[in-house]
């Protein structure tokens, strides 16, 4: 028993290192093979490893930002039908607050439609329904808060009501 729960433990601590030593600068290429729609929580593990895991979600940590995916729970999940496992959203969020002007060079986001949080001051979430992300940003601060995939206005017909 006690070999057991030995590999088990070394199984898991194998898993978690795989994740955390991915570098950086390709977290985000890797997160561009989850597609929402498309991909299955199997193509999310093959991408990252074990996720910590939530109901249908699973969460991913780095240095520099987390990544939390969200699973269709085989109904309407966020205004969104699906089948069971397969990605709704995948969300970024930076802890190290990245400059906007990194934004800027890739993506001229201010044409795309936006709303304002009206909890903090100068935040703003501009949407890319063409190709499904959501940029959150801080123009106040000069800050990119997160990135979010959705599914792209191609996936329309599988709209519901939560």
């Amino acid at each position: 028993m006690r070999f057991v729960v030995s590999l088990a433990w070394v199984l898991a601590s194998i898993a978690f290192l795989s994740i955390n030593i991915i570098p950086q600068e390709s977290i985000m290429d890797k997160l561009g093979l989850v597609r929402p729609m498309i991909s299955t929580r199997a193509d999310v593990e093959k991408v990252f490893g074990l996720p910590h895991k939530g109901q249908n979600s699973a969460r991913y940590f780095f240095d520099d930002r987390s990544i939390r995916i969200l699973f269709s729970d085989g109904s309407c999940t966020e205004g969104w039908r699906a089948p069971k496992d397969v990605v709704v959203k995948a969300e970024v969020q930076f802890f190290k607050r990245l400059p906007l002007s990194s934004l800027k060079k890739s993506v001229t986001y201010t044409r795309f439609r936006f709303k304002r949080s009206y909890d903090v001051a100068g935040e703003k979430y501009y949407y890319d329904d063409a190709t499904g992300r959501e940029y959150g940003i801080n123009d106040r601060q000069g800050v990119w808060l997160s990135l979010t995939y959705y599914p792209s206005k191609r996936f329309s017909k599988n709209r519901c009501d939560d």
